[in-house]
């Protein structure tokens, strides 16, 4: 079990800084280049070593999410954690928490997946049979 990550801090810094004089990223917009790519690489590392590979993924679910966000005007990065649940497959994804007062509220952003299907389902979509006749 992790219980001190200073000294993972320490070792960070030292990567990170021996990464940026390797890169002689010299601008502001070649170190968000940077940032970027080593923020990608480090989710997909551990992502890769969390999951198998031949794991398939066609369901995702928690019930936290992380917003990260990048200020347009400084390209900081913030993240935030918010009680929010959420749900995707191959339809599109749900955002579930709760308005103001406390009820529950939701947000469902649709696939093209699912808007075909329900044009389809509707009668408005091609006017010809999917079954091989």
């Amino acid at each position: 079990m992790i219980k001190d990550t200073a000294i993972f801090e320490e070792v960070l810094k030292e990567t990170l800084d021996k990464l940026v004089s390797a890169s002689n990223a010299n601008t502001n917009e070649e170190l968000i280049i940077l940032r970027d790519c080593a923020i990608n690489y480090i989710l997909d590392y551990f992502n890769n070593n969390l999951t198998p590979n031949d794991t398939p993924l066609d369901f995702i679910s928690c019930d936290e999410i992380t917003v990260e966000v990048k200020d347009k005007s400084t390209n900081r990065i913030f993240r935030r954690n918010l009680d929010i649940s959420y749900i995707e497959n191959s339809n599109g994804l749900k955002l579930m928490g709760e308005d103001l007062k406390g009820k529950p509220s939701e947000i469902v952003f649709l696939s093209d997946t699912a808007i075909n299907k329900i044009i389809d389902v509707t009668g408005h979509g091609l006017n010809k049979s999917r079954c091989h006749d």
